[in-house]
């Protein structure tokens, strides 16, 4: 007895964004990089200096009032808005998102640029095709033949206008 041999279904070829879609996904990334990234590092940078200028002082300190009353007060700011509230959050969420990201990076950078797109984002992509394309199928078609008669109309009332402007000269000249 021999068994079929399985056929392997054919797989459709992976979409291929349009120029305009590539130009858009380009921009957002240095939008993001510009804007989101960069300035997350800096603060995280200006933070870390502040904590690390803040221990250096605290060990290399002389004991005068106003530099131990400056040292309480940046370690009180560094403790209540940088430390206690985001390890609240980053207990029960931090572990787990930053093993998630760090999978999906790992895996996402594996791939192609083509198998790197989300299924959400090449749907988009298809419908921003097909919307572009129904709007020039409307433009040279359907547009042009509504337009001529609007065009047509205005270009009768404008050489009547002129007609007029031009006879009532003549009029008004002939007068004085």
């Amino acid at each position: 007895m021999t068994l079929p041999t399985p056929t392997i279904p054919e797989q459709k070829p992976a979409y291929e964004p349009t120029s305009s879609q590539l130009e858009r996904e380009s921009s957002l990334n240095r939008f993001n990089w510009m804007f989101v990234y960069i300035p997350v590092i800096l603060a995280g940078l200006i933070v870390m200096g502040i904590v690390f200028w803040m221990i250096w002082a605290a060990l290399t300190a002389s004991q005068e009032d106003h530099v131990l009353s400056l040292l309480s007060g940046l370690a009180d700011i560094t403790l209540i808005f940088f430390v206690i509230l985001p390890s609240m959050l980053l207990c029960a969420v931090g572990p787990a998102l930053l093993a998630l990201i760090a999978s999906r990076t790992s895996k996402r950078m594996k791939l192609e640029p083509a198998q790197r797109r989300s299924k959400l984002q090449v749907l988009l992509w298809r419908l921003d095709k097909l919307v572009e394309t129904v709007q020039t199928r409307l433009r040279d078609s359907y547009l042009d033949s509504a337009a001529k008669p609007v065009i047509k109309g205005h270009a009768i009332s404008a050489a009547l206008r002129a007609t007029a402007v031009s006879l009532s000269k003549l009029f008004r000249s002939k007068k004085g």
